[in-house]
């Protein structure tokens, strides 16, 4: 997997380039803009819609949470001992985040990702006054919900804009700028895969559970692309 990994995001570097080559610098700048333009939508959608499925996908989320949950416990410290997390939390409320961030990691989660999250479900549980168990499970249900949606909705947008512009036969250059057409778009053409391989690394490292673990953060290409995390610290 983790082999496959590196391969598929060498080959998408290799596909930047080459359709920024034959494509030329406008249309490589169109499409970087349709990209972002595709990504905003989608994640503003899935923010609108993907809650309706919480009832649904909620149960999953629990059952896939008590199956990790000694191992959540070992590794807050807790691991050969009968602990009542709730009663935990009132004596140490840092063991709020502490122990929902484990639990995602547990679960597969990347350890940046897993730390945002689990700040979040650690307020949700004082401004709910909710069990940490339930706001834990909850705030994930919402995370993952969201980045399915918004992986699934910016695929979308973006094969209609592509069939449009093949329908309409779209196609942009500088006038008498052929160097500056193939040099610009090999550049723009990088620039654009690496957004797409960050975009995958961003979403793959919330299915660590399904991957492998620690796959993610292991690959040679993989890790390098998580670690920009500039491109997608908006998304969530």
């Amino acid at each position: 997997m983790k082999i496959a990994i590196d391969v598929v995001l060498l080959l998408i570097l290799i596909w930047g380039i080459y359709n920024g080559y034959k494509r030329g610098l406008v249309n490589v700048l169109i499409a970087v803009f349709a990209t972002c333009l595709a990504l905003f939508a989608g994640s503003i959608l899935s923010s609108t819609y993907s809650g309706t499925l919480m009832p649904a996908f909620e149960p999953f989320v629990a059952g896939l949470a008590d199956t990790v949950e000694e191992q959540t416990l070992t590794a807050i410290g807790y691991g050969n001992s009968v602990v009542n997390m709730n009663d935990l939390i009132q004596q140490q409320p840092e063991m709020k985040q502490k122990y929902c961030k484990a639990l995602y990691m547990e679960m597969g989660i990347h350890e940046g990702r897993a730390e945002v999250i689990a700040e979040e479900a650690a307020q949700l549980v004082d401004a709910k006054d909710m069990k940490l168990e339930n706001a834990a499970v909850q705030m994930l249900s919402e995370k993952l919900l969201y980045v399915l949606g918004t992986a699934l909705a910016t695929i979308l947008i973006l094969i209609l804009f592509t069939a449009f512009v093949n329908l309409v036969n779209l196609s942009f250059h500088l006038p008498n700028g052929e160097k500056v057409e193939k040099v610009g778009g090999v550049i723009v053409g990088i620039l654009l895969s690496v957004l797409i391989a960050t975009l995958i690394c961003w979403f793959l490292s919330f299915f660590g559970g399904f991957l492998g673990k620690d796959t993610l953060t292991e690959t040679y290409l993989g890790r390098v692309f998580l670690k920009l995390t500039f491109l997608t610290d908006w998304l969530l």
